[in-house]
């Protein structure tokens, strides 16, 4: 649940939260004697989820880091540009279309 926690996790909430949202929903259980089983199961999934999560970010983060765009320029065209700022020198001096 965003900015609540993380499957597994054990949180207390207000009763209207938990009665009128999370439980309608099924994004939370009461916690109770028999729920403590469950807790550590979803523990063990949701950190088994993060870790491939993780694989996943890091070899798309790879393909990308050497990935090499290309955008061929049609035409570039002298436009002046007017500086409001005229003791400071204009960065762009030309514009491309």
């Amino acid at each position: 649940v965003y900015k609540l926690g993380e499957a597994g996790d054990v949180k207390k909430v207000a009763d209207g939260y938990a009665r009128n949202y999370l439980l309608p929903r099924r994004l939370a259980v009461p916690a109770k004697e028999g729920a403590h089983g469950m807790v550590k199961r979803a523990q063990a999934a949701g950190a088994k989820m993060r870790e491939q999560e993780a694989k996943d970010k890091a070899g798309l983060a790879e393909k990308l880091g050497n990935l090499r765009v290309t955008v061929p320029l049609k035409r570039a065209i002298a436009i002046p540009i007017r500086n409001p700022f005229p003791s400071i020198e204009p960065i762009i001096s030309c514009v491309t279309i």
